[in-house]
């Protein structure tokens, strides 16, 4: 019986590893999971601003798919925190953001949810249309593998502890759960894909066998990646590793980013619920 190379068992393993972590296995939510979390939720922070009726009907509605969390924020100028909650000395918005930011993503990650995209606009307003539509800064996209990540992740200590921060960050925002409709990030991953092929190629001249095989496919990866970096640099200034998981879902595109990101030196901004 021929036997698996190690190379390919442990590629197996990784993307097994890597679709149980980014897929919803579990379906929807049930109604006694909505009923606990609605009886635990804290009558502070986030959930002063919360349509109650519009969040739960929301839960309730789940389908067991992955969403995007559509968050429009204006930041204020100096954070403004409750009496005896935020730290010593004056903080900035933008610092009290990078606060909540940093104790949040490690528990979406642990989730299986990432930030898409974030962007802050221009001091230019080209096109405005109502009284407020032009105070937000700021647009963060979120995916979240599942409500019932998004539900587990409000309810745990690391970010009832974080969330001080983000509205005292915050002079104004909305946040809306959304669907993906289109997406075209993979365009600037194309020279990646082109110098990892070639590199498949020439290490399958080499021989399958050959060690140097292996090695010129992982550094055709590695060139992809600076390739892709220098592409899509502009995302430095916004997000936390440029530029963001692919923001398709695509289950192989993603895996890429995450070793693309690997090779990559992180950035310093953050993303929100």
């Amino acid at each position: 019986m021929k036997r698996i190379p190690l190379f390919l068992a442990s590629l197996i393993i990784l993307l097994g590893a890597f679709f149980a972590w980014h897929t919803p296995l579990r379906g929807p939510l049930t109604d006694a999971e909505i009923e606990a979390f609605i009886a635990n939720q804290p009558e502070t922070g986030g959930s002063v601003w919360t349509d109650d009726a519009a969040f739960e009907a929301f839960l309730r509605n789940d389908d067991g798919r992955p969403f995007v969390m559509m968050n429009l924020m204006e930041l204020r100028e100096i954070a403004v925190y409750p009496e005896g909650e935020g730290p010593a000395g004056t903080v900035t918005g933008a610092e009290a953001d990078v606060q909540y930011g940093s104790s949040v993503e490690p528990q979406l990650l642990l989730r299986g949810s990432y930030p898409l995209a974030r962007a802050t606009r221009h001091e230019t307003v080209i096109n405005s249309m109502g009284e407020t539509v032009a105070d937000f800064d700021t647009v963060a996209l979120v995916r979240y593998r599942s409500r019932r990540d998004l539900i587990d992740m409000l309810s745990s200590d690391a970010f009832l502890g974080a969330e001080v921060h983000k509205w005292a960050s915050l002079e104004n925002t909305l946040v809306a759960p959304s669907d993906q409709e289109m997406a075209f990030g993979f365009i600037g991953y194309i020279p990646a894909f082109l110098i990892g092929g070639i590199g498949v190629v020439v290490g399958n001249a080499i021989g399958r066998r050959s060690k140097g095989g292996y090695r010129l496919w992982l550094l055709g990866f590695v060139l992809g990646a600076k390739v892709s970096k220098r592409r899509c640099n502009w995302a430095a200034k916004c997000l936390p590793f440029p530029p963001s998981i692919h923001p398709s879902g695509n289950f192989f595109l993603t895996v890429f980013e995450l070793l693309r990101r690997f090779f990559s030196k992180k950035g310093t901004a953050h993303f929100w619920i």
